[in-house]
């Protein structure tokens, strides 16, 4: 039977609602890939919501607008698929 993992963040007890990957594309190859955040593998709902709202507090309206048409052009061409290594 299947267990859900708990949450990665340390002092964290609840279950994990998703998984975390690294997206990273490399324009010049171009390749994607994706990959298991092994320093924070799981995060629950809480975690996940606090996440997000950190990760662009930093970011500028033109890189977020640059980062939103990199997806784009990234998904017209479709994404490779994906490979659990």
């Amino acid at each position: 039977m299947y267990e859900t993992p708990k949450c990665s963040v340390k002092g964290c007890e609840k279950s994990a609602t998703v998984e975390v990957l690294l997206y990273d594309f490399y324009a010049e190859l171009p390749e994607v890939r994706l990959e298991q955040d092994f320093t924070c593998p799981f995060l629950c709902s809480d975690q996940l919501v606090e996440n997000e709202q950190e990760a662009f507090t930093a970011v500028t309206k033109s890189e977020l607008t640059e980062w939103i048409e990199d997806l784009q052009d990234i998904l017209k061409q479709g994404a490779p698929p994906y490979s659990r290594e």
